[in-house]
C-alpha cells in the first residue's frame, strides 16, 4: 500500500505530469477568456460587431436616419410583430441597428400568437414581420410585405397567376425612419399643388415619396379663394398649359412676401401662349424663361443618342451635393432655359443649380434640325435655379421642365430626379417645421448569396468550431513540452 501512495506520488513530480498540468490550466485559461471575450462581444451594440462587405449597404444605417433617431427626446416605441420561426434576419439586424442609436427607441418584439389582441388594435390584417411605431396616441404600421419592394411584372403574375414575387429592393430604413419621424410630429407640413390651368397631375410615385417625408400633399384652386391657405408650406406649380389670373398672381406674391415657398416647373408652350401673369411672378425675383429648349453639343451630357435628353452640370449646394457625391444624374427633356438678370432685388441671391455644358444650345421648337445652327443662343445654359429672399424669409426653384417629376426619367437615373426634388423640400424648410429631414433610398438586393447545403454547412461548423481550436490546443501543448524539455 505504501509503495503504492509512493508511485502515486511520485508520478505526480515527473516532469511530463507537470507539462501535462501546465497544458491542462493553460487551456483552462484559454477557454474562460474566449468565453468572457465571446460574452462581451455579445452585449455590445451590432455596429461593432457586424461589418457590412455588401455592396449596397443593405445591413447599414444611413446618417440621415442616424441623425433622425439620435436626436429624439421622447421613448417612442417600435413592435416587431412575428411568430418565432418567421424571424427575417435583414429586418432584425436593421431593427438591432435602430435599438442601438438611441435610449428613446425602445425595440419590443410581440408574437401575434401569444397577443393577437394587440396586432389587431392597429391592423385588421398583418404579415409577419410587420412593424408598428408608437408614441402616445400616435402611430403608424407597417406590413411586413411592404417593408420590400417588387417589380411590376412579378406582381401581376401574383394577382393573376398566384405566382411567388421575388423582392427587388429593402425599403425597411426609409419607412420605419419616417415612421418614427411622423410619430415625434404632432402636426404635419402641407404642400398643395395649383391646379386650373393645365398643369401636369403628379405621379403616384412622387406623392407617395412626398409622404414619407412626413408631408401632407393636396391639390388646391386659388380661382374662388381670397388668399393661399395659411398652412400652405409649399406650392408647386407643375407646368401649366395657360396663365394664372391676376388674382392668383397677387395671391401668390403676398404669400411669398410672408415667408412662402414656391415650386415651379415649366414646359416649351406649343400654342404659343404667353404665361403673361407666371412670367411677372418670377420676373420680380430676377430671373426669366428663354424661348426654345436646350440641346447639349456634349455627348457626356446628354443621354440615348438624343441631345436634348439632358444630364446637366450639377452646382454644389444642399440639394445637389448629395446627389453628386453618391453619382447619381439628374434628367431633363425638352428643358427651357432661365435667365438672369445682371442686377437682382434687394435682397434676392439666384443660385443656378443645373446648367448645360458650355457646349449647350437653345433651339427653336418650329427648328427642322437638331444641330446647332447660326444664331443659336450657346453656351452653359442654365437649366434650374435655387432663388432666396432674405427680406421675405421666402425661397423659390424654378425647374426649366417638368420631366423633374415623370416616372420614367427618375427611372433612368436609379432615382436622382426624385433626389433633387425631396432635396429641394428639405432645403426650403431649412430644418423648420419638420420637413424634408431624410432622403432614404430602398436598398438593391443585388448580393450574390453563399449558398451551402445544410451537410455542408455542419461540416463547417465541425472544422470551424472544432477542429481547428483542437490544432491550435494541440499545438501549444507540443510547444510547451518542448520548452520544458530544455
Amino acid at each position: 500500500m505504501a509503495d503504492n501512495k509512493k508511485k502515486i506520488t511520485d508520478s505526480l513530480k515527473t516532469k511530463y505530469f507537470k507539462a501535462g498540468s501546465y497544458s491542462i490550466l493553460a487551456s483552462v485559461i484559454v477557454i474562460s477568456i474566449a468565453v468572457v471575450i465571446n460574452i462581451l462581444v455579445g452585449s455590445m451594440p451590432v455596429k461593432y460587431t457586424q461589418l457590412d462587405m455588401t455592396s449596397n449597404s443593405l445591413y447599414s444605417i444611413s446618417d440621415e436616419t442616424k441623425m433622425i433617431i439620435g436626436g429624439l427626446t421622447e421613448d417612442v416605441e417600435v413592435y416587431w410583430i412575428v411568430r418565432t420561426g418567421f424571424e427575417d434576419p435583414v429586418v432584425e439586424n436593421l431593427l438591432n441597428n435602430y435599438d442601438d442609436l438611441s435610449e428613446h427607441l425602445k425595440l419590443i418584439k410581440k408574437d401575434p400568437d401569444i397577443n393577437p389582441g394587440f396586432v389587431q388594435e392597429y391592423a385588421q390584417s398583418y404579415t409577419d414581420n410587420s412593424i408598428l411605431v408608437k408614441k402616445g396616441d400616435r402611430y403608424r404600421f407597417i406590413d411586413g410585405n411592404d417593408l420590400y419592394t417588387f417589380d411590376e411584372e412579378d406582381m401581376y403574375s401574383y394577382y393573376y397567376y398566384g405566382q411567388e414575387p421575388t423582392p427587388t429592393g429593402f425599403d425597411g430604413e426609409s419607412q420605419i425612419t419616417a415612421a418614427v419621424d411622423f410619430c415625434n410630429k404632432d402636426v404635419l407640413p402641407k404642400m398643395y399643388a395649383l391646379t386650373g390651368h393645365g398643369e401636369v397631375t403628379v405621379a403616384d410615385s412622387f406623392k407617395d415619396s412626398i409622404s414619407k417625408q412626413n408631408i401632407d400633399f393636396e391639390e388646391i384652386s386659388l380661382i374662388t379663394m381670397e388668399a393661399v391657405p395659411e398652412d400652405a408650406d409649399i406650392i408647386l406649380i407643375d407646368s401649366p398649359l395657360s396663365d394664372i389670373s391676376e388674382n392668383e398672381k397677387d395671391m401668390l406674391t403676398e404669400y411669398m412676401n410672408n415667408g412662402g415657398n414656391i415650386i415651379l416647373l415649366t414646359d416649351v408652350v406649343q400654342n404659343g401662349e404667353k404665361l403673361t401673369n407666371l412670367e411677372s411672378l418670377i420676373a420680380s425675383y430676377g430671373i426669366y424663361l428663354k424661348t426654345g429648349f436646350v440641346c447639349d453639343g456634349d455627348s457626356s451630357h446628354y443621354a440615348f443618342g438624343t441631345p436634348y435628353y439632358l444630364l446637366p452640370e450639377l452646382a454644389s449646394h444642399d440639394i445637389t451635393s448629395v446627389i453628386a457625391d453618391n453619382g447619381y444624374y439628374v434628367l431633363l427633356a425638352l428643358a427651357q432655359g432661365i435667365g438672369i438678370d445682371e442686377t437682382l432685388p434687394e435682397g434676392v441671391t439666384v443660385t443656378p443649380l443645373l446648367t448645360s455644358s458650355v457646349h449647350g444650345y437653345i433651339k427653336d421648337p418650329e427648328a427642322l434640325t437638331l444641330e446647332y445652327e447660326d444664331g443659336d443662343e450657346t453656351g452653359a445654359i442654365t437649366l434650374a435655379v435655387a432663388v432666396t429672399n432674405d427680406l421675405q424669409s421666402s425661397k423659390m426653384m424654378v425647374i426649366g421642365t417638368s420631366t423633374i417629376l415623370d416616372e420614367s426619367a427618375n427611372q433612368m437615373v436609379s432615382g436622382g430626379n426624385e433626389d433633387f426634388f425631396l432635396n429641394t423640400i428639405e432645403w426650403m424648410s431649412a430644418g423648420e417645421n419638420g420637413m424634408g429631414d431624410y432622403t432614404i433610398h430602398a436598398k438593391a438586393l443585388e448580393s450574390e448569396y453563399l449558398t451551402v447545403s445544410e451537410k455542408a454547412g455542419g461540416l463547417l461548423k465541425i472544422v470551424m468550431i472544432g477542429l481547428i481550436p483542437v490544432l491550435f490546443l494541440a499545438l501549444g501543448i507540443v510547444i510547451t513540452v518542448k520548452r520544458r524539455r530544455r
